[in-house]
């Protein structure tokens, strides 16, 4: 009898502790989810860029006399650098840096994107003089 009045009542104060740990967590469920949320959509519109700038360096490596232009959405906090044959991304997750460098069989001219407003801009990358030349207007 005492055994079975022991489990009962353990199992009584589990779940009474149990409900005093959600409704002290659940007032700040939505900026939980939300936190992780920006996260994912901070990183996907860095990854886009760098995917936008990847894509467009291969396809003039491959085709050397075209030009690769396209409208891209630059986000604020990204910079972009090129010394020889690498390209670096720096950028800020909730104030945390992270890099992202990436290198190619072609050099680059020295070029810098720092500091640009977030806005659409045109990237437009070329191959002129053993070079590539990237260019955001």
């Amino acid at each position: 009898m005492t055994n079975l009045l022991e489990k009962t009542l353990l199992t009584a104060f589990g779940i009474f502790i149990l409900v005093i740990f959600i409704s002290s967590i659940f007032p700040f469920w939505d900026q939980i989810i939300d936190y992780n949320g920006n996260l994912e959509h901070d990183y996907e519109l860095y990854s886009n860029v760098i995917n936008e700038f990847d894509q467009g360096i291969l396809f003039i490596i491959e085709n050397p006399n075209d030009i690769y232009q396209k409208n891209i959405f630059y986000p604020e906090k990204l910079n972009i650098s090129t010394d020889g044959f690498y390209i670096k991304y720096e950028y800020l997750v909730k104030n945390i840096p992270s890099y992202n460098i990436h290198q190619y069989n072609r050099q680059f001219l020295r070029t810098e994107f720092k500091d640009l407003p977030s806005q659409i801009y045109t990237l437009k990358i070329l191959y002129q003089l053993d070079l590539i030349e990237l260019y955001l207007f």
